[in-house]
């Protein structure tokens, strides 16, 4: 079950790394349309950079089915963020629940299980759980002012403020700042490129990385509001040498303003996966994700979290179930 949630979180980890790599530098624009569409989308990572509080959970459902494989899975995912990227102190749980069956049969599978990171920068603390008691990690050669960032990246959760950047769900990053990451995203070597839509108030801006003479390049695409600089969709495809397009996954996102910041509310996407290396056909999955804020940039509305809450699951269930109004199932 762990590979299945791994797998999927990184299913995208080469696009992030190979905008991660490029932070030592950043070089100018190669021409103004590069420039305004590197503008724009800096905008939202203005915005997500300036999450620096928050209290929010996540309610997940993510199916597909393999008729290869004669299975199908239904994963339910219950997430709380308390995160403080000011004081460096973070706890994010989860609790995930997962269905499998039979397409012909009866057989069938549940299985549920909890996850949680609790991490204090200023004590250079940071505890994992995955199966049994909670664990130290240890980050005893980290840099202190990036402590909590290799502590969440550690953990393996997504990172929430990359939503609309990257496919959901992608992880939290380390080595670079999530404004280096943003800036990076849109320099060179990356091909940045604007056009309109015909519809007033949208745009569509394109990057691409090519990975190689022989390699098909990877392209994202989004499709800006542009009174918000917001993304309403979001596509990442390969491109193969003779053109030939590889869409990988689609996004539709709508957004909200909370307390002057605009924060993702619900993502609906597919993306396109292989069960196994000789799978004929890929199958399509489709996860559906519910974002609820409970505070932004507030932290005296943040709940107190330490490191024992992990050890409780009574504490964790009580956590995942007094923020979210989606019953429990």
């Amino acid at each position: 079950m762990m590979c299945v949630l791994r797998s999927t979180l990184l299913i995208f980890a080469i696009a992030l790394g190979c905008y991660i790599r490029t932070h030592a530098q950043s070089p100018g624009f190669a021409n103004e349309t590069q420039a305004e569409a590197g503008s724009i989308m800096q905008a939202l990572g203005a915005n997500m950079s300036a999450l620096e509080c928050f209290d929010m959970s996540v309610t997940e459902e993510t199916s597909h089915v393999a008729p290869e494989d004669d299975s199908g899975i239904d994963f339910v995912n219950r997430w709380r963020y308390v995160c403080n990227f000011r004081e460096g102190v973070h706890l994010v749980i989860a609790s995930h629940r997962m269905h499998r069956f039979s397409l012909t049969s009866d057989t069938e599978k549940r299985e549920r299980f909890f996850r949680g990171v609790f991490v204090d920068k200023s004590k250079r603390e940071a505890w994992l759980l995955i199966t049994g008691p909670p664990g130290q990690i240890d980050l005893r050669s980290k840099d202190a002012d990036s402590f909590d960032r290799w502590a969440l990246q550690a953990s393996g959760f997504p990172e929430p403020r990359l939503i609309g950047l990257a496919p959901y769900p992608h992880g939290f990053g380390a080595q670079v700042s999530l404004e280096e990451v943003f800036r990076n995203s849109f320099a060179p070597p990356f091909r940045v490129s604007a056009s309109g839509t015909g519809v007033k108030d949208r745009m569509e801006i394109a990057r691409i990385k090519d990975m190689g003479t022989e390699a098909p390049a990877l392209a994202w695409r989004y499709l800006m509001d542009m009174e918000r600089f917001v993304p309403l969709q979001l596509a990442f495809e390969f491109v193969r040498k003779d053109g030939e397009v590889a869409r990988k996954a689609t996004e539709n996102l709508t957004w909200s303003d909370q307390d002057g910041m605009m924060v993702p509310q619900e993502i609906h996407g597919v993306r396109h996966l292989s069960p196994r290396r000789d799978s004929k056909q890929p199958i399509l999955e489709h996860y559906d994700a519910v974002l609820t804020w409970h505070s932004v940039n507030n932290p005296d509305a943040l709940p107190v979290v330490d490191k024992t809450i992990l050890s409780s699951t009574t504490e964790l269930m009580r956590l995942l179930k007094e923020a979210n109004d989606v019953p429990d199932r």
